[in-house]
C-alpha cells in the first residue's frame, strides 16, 4: 500500500503543477490578446477618416495624426444666393457715365437721358414700349470705348416728364426725338446713328424718313415690323395697362420680368426694370379702420351684392356708435367697451 501511495502522490502533484502552468499560460495569452486588440483598434482609428474627435478628449490626449483626418472633409459648397440677392437691383452707373435731363424750349417737357463714352459718333438709342433707356445698359458698356451712347426715356416712360404723357402718336414721339437732339447739340450735331427697339424702332424709322436730323449717318432697328409696330402705338396704353400692375418688392418685379419671358438676361433686368416702377401710394392709416375685401365681384359692390354691402354699412355704424347716442340696430352686437374704474 505504501508503494502505491508513493507512486500516486507524485502524479497528483504533477497534475496540479501542469494545471497551474496552463492557468498561467491562459492568463498571459488573454493579456496578449487584450494588448493586440488595443493596438488593432488604435491602428484602425488612425487609418480611418475621422470626421470629429471623441467627446471629452483633452488637448494633450489628441494624437497629432488624428488631426490630419480633418483634411479629408470635403469643403462646404458655396452658399447659394437667395432669390432676393439674385434679382436685386443694379446701379446704372456701372454701365453709363452720367445721366441728364434735357428741357425742351417753349414747353414743360423734360426728357431723361443716359450717356456713356466721350468721343466718336453718337449712337442714339430708343427703347421699346414699357421699357426705358436703361434697356441698353449692357450694350452701352460694351460700346462706350469707341462711340458715344445716348439712351433716352421716351414720352410716358422712365424719368421723362411730358405735358401729355398719354399722347404716344408717332408724330409726337418723332418730334420729341428731334427736339432732344437739337437741345443737346444745337444746329451742328455730330454724326448720329439711330438705334430703335420695337416701338422705338418705329419711331426711329419715321425720324429718319423725316430728314429732320441733317447728320443722320445710320439707322438700326431691332425686333420691329413697321406695320405691326406702328399699329401697336394706337393700342399702347391698353398694352401697358394689361401688364402686372404692382409687386411686393423690386426684386419680385425683376424676377417676374425674367421668368415671365419678357427678358432673359438677369443682369440686364436688374438694371433696366427698377426705373419702370413707381412707389405705391400709401393710404394714410386711420385709427380703428378696417379693410373689407369682396371676392368674385367687380367695383359696383352695392349693386352686385346689396345685402352684403348694406350689412357692412350697418355694422360700421353700430361698431362706431355713430349718432348722438349711437345707433341701435336690432340683431347687431355692439363691440365690447371697457367700463370706467370706480
Amino acid at each position: 500500500m505504501g508503494r502505491v501511495q508513493c507512486t500516486v502522490r507524485p502524479i497528483i502533484f504533477k497534475r496540479r503543477k501542469r494545471t497551474d502552468q496552463l492557468k498561467n499560460e491562459m492568463i498571459r495569452s488573454s493579456e496578449l490578446l487584450r494588448i493586440e486588440k488595443k493596438e488593432a483598434i488604435a491602428i484602425a482609428m488612425e487609418s480611418s477618416s475621422l470626421t470629429s474627435l471623441p467627446e471629452e478628449t483633452t488637448e494633450h490626449q489628441q494624437h497629432p495624426q488624428s488631426l490630419s483626418a480633418f483634411a479629408s472633409i470635403p469643403a462646404r459648397p458655396p452658399t447659394q444666393s437667395t432669390p432676393s440677392q439674385k434679382y436685386s437691383p443694379l446701379d446704372w452707373l456701372s454701365y453709363f457715365d452720367e445721366e441728364d435731363d434735357i428741357s425742351i424750349p417753349e414747353s414743360d417737357d423734360v426728357f431723361h437721358v443716359y450717356k456713356a463714352g466721350k468721343e466718336g459718333p453718337v449712337v442714339l438709342c430708343l427703347h421699346g414700349g414699357g421699357y426705358t433707356g436703361l434697356s441698353f445698359s449692357l450694350s452701352a458698356s460694351l460700346m462706350k470705348e469707341k462711340v458715344r451712347v445716348v439712351a433716352m426715356d421716351l414720352r410716358g416712360h422712365g424719368k421723362s416728364i411730358a405735358e401729355n404723357e398719354l399722347d404716344l402718336s408717332i408724330e409726337t414721339m418723332c418730334n420729341d426725338v428731334v427736339a432732344v437732339v437739337k437741345a443737346m447739340y444745337g444746329d451742328s450735331p455730330p454724326a448720329i446713328v439711330l438705334v430703335g427697339h420695337s416701338m422705338g424702332g418705329s419711331v426711329a424709322v419715321h425720324v429718319a424718313a423725316s430728314k429732320a436730323i441733317s447728320t443722320l449717318a445710320g439707322l438700326i432697328v431691332i425686333d420691329v415690323v413697321e406695320g405691326t409696330a406702328l399699329a401697336s402705338l394706337i393700342h399702347m396704353q391698353k398694352i401697358l395697362s394689361s401688364r402686372v400692375q404692382h409687386f411686393s418688392s423690386i426684386e419680385k418685379a425683376i424676377e417676374w420680368s425674367v421668368k415671365g419671358g419678357s427678358l432673359r438676361n438677369i443682369e440686364s433686368a436688374r438694371v433696366s426694370i427698377p426705373p419702370t416702377l413707381k412707389p405705391f401710394r400709401k393710404i394714410p392709416v386711420i385709427s380703428c379702420s378696417k379693410v373689407v375685401a369682396f371676392s368674385r365681384h367687380r367695383s359696383t359692390r352695392q349693386e352686385d351684392v346689396p345685402d352684403e354691402f348694406a350689412n357692412l354699412v350697418l355694422n360700421f355704424i353700430s361698431r362706431n356708435r355713430i349718432g348722438p347716442r349711437g345707433v341701435e340696430i336690432p340683431g347687431l352686437r355692439r363691440p365690447f367697451q371697457s367700463q370706467p374704474l370706480k
